[in-house]
């Protein structure tokens, strides 16, 4: 199988994950006492990206040990639904995903939630 081949079908699988982790993530941080939110999404935010600079690597090749690739991928599923709180969402693997118009994601049309854009202009 080619390097092209394997890429795309990690981000197949990559992305149909996400779109079953990143609602639960955000079911998990709504959950969450209304004065903590907005700390645990920045918690989650700033853990993903230094996970994903540090071991990013591991969400495409695998970890050496048990639990690493999982821990990886949690904290970007959980980063992307931190980041999803924020009008127009954030744009990932060509989806956008927004908590209030498209926790699992959606075709991204522009980079940013059509639907809160759509509010926005109202």
């Amino acid at each position: 199988m080619s390097e092209a081949a394997d890429v795309e079908r990690v981000r197949a699988h990559m992305l149909t994950c996400l779109q079953a982790a990143v609602p639960l993530w955000l079911a998990e941080l709504n959950s969450t006492p209304e004065f903590a939110r907005v700390g645990v999404a920045e918690s989650w935010a700033e853990h993903a990206g230094e996970q994903i600079a540090a071991q990013g690597d591991i969400l495409m090749y695998g970890g050496g040990k048990k639990g690493e690739t999982a821990a990886v991928f949690n904290a970007l599923a959980r980063g992307l639904a931190a980041m999803s709180t924020k009008p127009g969402g954030v744009l990932f693997l060509d989806l956008v995903w927004c908590a209030t118009h498209s926790p699992g994601g959606a075709p991204a049309e522009q980079q940013v939630c059509k639907s809160c854009l759509e509010a926005e202009a109202a």
